[in-house]
């Protein structure tokens, strides 16, 4: 399923695939006052957006840095369906943020593809949910950004190779199979479609991401993986930064797959 939509980002009800019996589990858990969980939520902008969507439901944000769970503490204010954690998502969570009864929902957006142990990682998140529960991923496939220019063409061939020796490429065509293990069922997958660039403000905001992404990359590329020299690096992305974006034409990819919890699994204990 693809969905091209400017809005969709925050609105994972909207763009959920079938089946319809975990559409529907999903906004009973996120409109009764049951738990769901944000894990990896880093200063929390989703975890609120949650917690403002569905106002009856329970809302925990965790995330292994103290300074990004401080930062969304302070951001969220008085806001009483929200709290905040800090939480290793590698390790399981405590009894006492599961309130002894389990997890509804868990979100885990943008995170897993960087974890090494990712069939450990569901199998914690399994036994965090209840049975029938259901979890909720967004991560990218393995070409997550398309930019007509040669420079984005030579930054994302060395991000590439980066990608390929990190196994994050692995996520995309391993998912289903890591989920099954981990005992979740009725998995479904939808992917998302942003065009950069053009003459629309949607365009514009995404060829605004795209250019920020690649910033923030350089990091990964140029001194832990040494896939491309910083200074091959800066003249790509200076004269990517100076394109007219009426020029540019694009599009930004993520995948977000939702599955249940088995209502029987005796292995997740």
């Amino acid at each position: 399923m693809e969905i091209v939509n400017d809005l969709a980002y925050f609105q994972p009800l909207r763009f959920l695939p079938e089946p319809e019996s975990t559409q529907a589990y999903l906004r009973r858990a996120f409109g009764r006052e049951d738990p769901a969980s944000d894990m990896g939520c880093g200063e929390g902008q989703y975890t609120r957006e949650i917690a403002r969507r569905y106002p009856l439901a329970s809302v925990l944000g965790t995330d292994v840095d103290a300074a990004a769970i401080a930062a969304a503490s302070r951001a969220a204010g008085a806001t009483r369906n929200v709290r905040f954690l800090v939480h290793d998502a590698r390790e399981a969570l405590p009894e006492a943020a599961l309130r002894g009864t389990g997890l509804d929902v868990v979100v885990m957006w943008m995170v897993l593809l960087y974890l090494p142990d990712k069939q450990g990682v569901l199998h914690r998140l399994a036994a965090a949910l209840k049975p029938g529960g259901v979890l909720l991923l967004g991560y990218i496939p393995d070409r997550a950004l398309r930019l007509n220019h040669p420079s984005a063409a030579a930054i994302m061939a060395a991000g590439d190779e980066m990608v390929r020796r990190s196994g994050m490429v692995e996520l995309e065509t391993n998912l289903g199979e890591y989920l099954r293990a981990a005992g979740f069922v009725d998995a479904t997958t939808a992917r998302l479609r942003y065009l950069v660039g053009e003459g629309t403000s949607g365009g514009q905001r995404w060829f605004e991401y795209a250019l920020d992404s690649l910033a923030a990359g350089r990091h990964f590329l140029v001194d832990v993986g040494r896939t491309m020299e910083g200074a091959e690096y800066d003249r790509h992305l200076e004269r990517l930064a100076s394109v007219p974006v009426l020029s540019i034409d694009g599009e930004v990819r993520f995948l977000v797959t939702v599955a249940r919890r088995a209502s029987t699994s005796p292995h997740l204990r």
